[in-house]
């Protein structure tokens, strides 16, 4: 339940986020809340293989701690040029997504 929330809100906000600017702090939390959620549990039930759901808390929690910069007006040094933190961690995501279809391809 509290990850189909967290996703469902992470949804909602991140879709407007792509058009209003001011949103996209409140995206990130949410996406880093999403991620936090959905590790902690994938470590804690054995659903997923337990690496993967270290992996899945550790990107939430680098997204908030990184939102969290941001919104104290630091630029994280992780974001490499001109990409900024909301497209790198859309950039994960992708990248998350494709790493969770190959762990159900192989199951």
């Amino acid at each position: 339940m509290l990850a189909t929330v967290a996703g469902t809100a992470a949804a909602i906000v991140g879709i407007g986020a792509t058009s209003i600017v001011d949103l996209r702090l409140a995206a990130l939390v949410l996406l880093g809340m999403w991620w936090w959620t959905l590790g902690k549990m994938s470590v804690e039930t054995g659903i997923l293989p337990r690496r993967f759901g270290l992996l899945t808390a550790s990107l939430g929690a680098l997204v908030i701690a990184g939102a969290a910069l941001v919104g104290l007006g630091v630029r994280p040094v992780l974001v490499p040029g001109d990409l900024g933190l909301f497209d790198a961690a859309h950039l994960a995501l992708g990248a998350w997504l494709l790493a969770l279809a190959a762990v159900f391809a192989r199951r």
